[in-house]
C-alpha cells in the first residue's frame, strides 16, 4: 500500500486527492478495523472509550458526551467482544 501511495506521488498526483481516493474506496477504513480486531478482547473495548472520550474529546460534550461514549464506546463494542467469545468457544 505504501509503494502505492509513492507511485502516485512520484507520478504527481497530489496528497490530498490520494487520500481522499482511499478512504473513498475504504482501503483505511478496512485497515483500522483489522488493527481494532488484532487487540485482545474487552480491552479493545477500553481502549476504543479512551479514546473517543480523552483524545476525540468527548468530555467536552459534558454529561451527555460521557453517556453516548460510555454506552457506544464502552458497554456496546464489551457486549460485541463477549458475544464473540461465546461464538469461538460454542457457548
Amino acid at each position: 500500500m505504501v509503494s502505492q501511495v509513492l507511485w502516485d506521488i512520484h507520478r504527481g498526483r497530489s496528497i490530498p486527492a490520494i487520500c481522499a481516493e482511499r478512504l473513498k474506496s475504504g482501503v483505511w477504513t478496512d485497515l483500522r478495523k483489522a488493527k481494532y480486531y488484532r487487540l485482545p478482547p474487552y480491552f479493545r473495548a477500553f481502549a476504543y472509550f479512551c479514546i473517543r472520550y480523552f483524545l476525540k474529546l468527548g468530555f467536552l460534550d459534558g454529561l451527555a458526551g460521557w453517556r453516548w461514549n460510555y454506552w457506544q464506546g464502552l458497554w456496546y463494542r464489551w457486549i460485541v467482544d463477549r458475544e464473540i467469545w461465546r461464538m469461538k468457544s460454542g457457548g
